[in-house]
């Protein structure tokens, strides 16, 4: 099965810190000191928002049944780019 595959696109902030932001995910947004804190934040921030999406979807056919782990797991799924923006 071929994991899903998101973009990612980091600026600095105006305190300094690394904002990353997933604009296939709306609201899917992180930050970090660095880059590679943001580049990990923003992981863990597309997983979480992926189980809330799926939950919802979920509750709204109302079966009772677990989520597919599988797909919101951090490591399940690629980010295909890192782009740095200019505010």
């Amino acid at each position: 099965m071929k994991r899903p595959v998101f973009n990612v696109y980091l600026k600095k902030g105006v305190d300094g810190f690394i904002i990353a932001e997933c604009p296939e995910i709306p609201g899917c947004m992180s930050q970090g000191r660095t880059i590679d804190e943001a580049k990990a934040n923003i992981k863990e921030a597309i997983s979480a928002c992926l189980s809330v999406i799926l939950e919802d979807h979920l509750d709204k056919q109302r079966k009772t049944r677990k989520l597919p782990c599988g797909l919101i797991e951090k490591d399940r799924f690629e980010v295909s780019s890192f782009e740095m923006v200019a505010l």
